[in-house]
């Protein structure tokens, strides 16, 4: 695994190197530059390597948090079934993440977005009304602990 990242970070560099001097054969980097590059994509490639488990756990809490969201709408039908079907479209990209790697998931999310950027900006929108409806609810139980304290406080 660790010689297919570096073979990955090699055509990375490559291409890269290619494309900043308009794909020529002459070289604009100093051999010590094209090193330093090469490094800080390994590093960057092995530090998202590493994420990828966290993130995925996250996303997997998210659709956790949008399924329990959705039970507080049954006055509103047809709201619930969209944020319970975003829900599972989270823990799917939730199990994708944890299962392909970091180039093959790009790959992916473009594709994604150039093919159904309808469905992608509806999904945004959702998970961020389900953001905002969590910080308001935050903010609510703040100021009810702010109010409970002044009573305390006065007695």
């Amino acid at each position: 695994m660790a010689s297919e990242q570096g073979n990955r970070v090699q055509r990375e560099e490559t291409k890269t190197h290619r494309a900043g001097n308009g794909g020529k054969s002459g070289s604009t980097l100093s051999p010590e530059s094209q090193r330093l590059i090469g490094a800080g994509a390994r590093i960057a490639s092995t530090w998202l390597g590493s994420q990828k488990s966290a993130i995925a756990q996250r996303l997997h809490d998210a659709a956790l948090g949008l399924r329990n969201f959705s039970g507080n709408l049954d006055d509103q039908p047809n709201l619930r079934e969209y944020v319970q079907a975003a829900a599972d479209g989270i823990d799917t990209l939730s199990e994708e993440v944890d299962r392909r790697d970091l180039e093959e998931l790009a790959r992916t999310a473009e594709d994604t977005i150039r093919r159904q950027p309808v469905a992608v900006f509806a999904g945004l929108l959702i998970a961020g009304l389900f953001i905002s409806r969590m910080m308001r609810s935050d903010s609510q139980a703040d100021d009810l602990l702010d109010e409970d304290k002044r009573k305390d406080s006065g007695d």
